[in-house]
């Protein structure tokens, strides 16, 4: 797959999940972005796998070290996911002390994927190099960018 099959990539993401979360009781939310999560990880190594243009010597080491990245992040999605579970039980009533405790750890959430991605960048230069691992980011970025629409479209601002 090119860069140029990125478009369809998301839109097949988000046609897959667009309805809205006032929708869903809370049990398919949570089936809803676990579905997601495990389709998003089977296409992104292809498509990933697909645009990197890696040697296989750098194949072997790039993988090895992705496998590590995607663990850490897997756990900062887990953490994602309960929160919107929370929301979702919640967001109709959120009282303030509420709203302000979700909000404070949606950014620790956030500060921990922007820490997570600094400490790979290093570990990525040091077995492809610089432009590779740009490159590998902009792919992160695109996919995170789809994930991020879907989510905005399916969760409700609060009341």
């Amino acid at each position: 797959m090119s860069a140029g099959n990125i478009p369809k990539l998301l839109l097949m993401f988000y046609l897959a999940l667009a309805p809205s979360l006032a929708a869903h009781s809370e049990e398919q939310l949570f089936y809803d972005m676990s579905r997601m999560q495990k389709e998003i990880q089977t296409d992104k190594k292809q498509f990933i796998a697909n645009n990197m243009q890696l040697t296989p010597t750098e194949a072997e080491s790039f993988w090895s070290l992705h496998e590590s990245y995607e663990k850490d992040f897997e756990r900062l999605n887990a953490r994602s996911l309960k929160l919107i579970e929370e929301y979702a039980a919640s967001f109709q009533s959120l009282s303030d002390e509420e709203a302000k405790r979700l909000l404070n750890d949606y950014l620790v959430i956030e500060r921990d994927r922007q820490k997570t991605r600094e400490y790979y960048v290093g570990k990525f230069r040091s077995i492809i190099s610089a432009r590779q691992v740009a490159r590998f980011y902009q792919l992160e970025n695109k996919i995170q960018a789809l994930v991020n629409y879907d989510l905005a479209t399916r969760i409700p601002l609060v009341k």
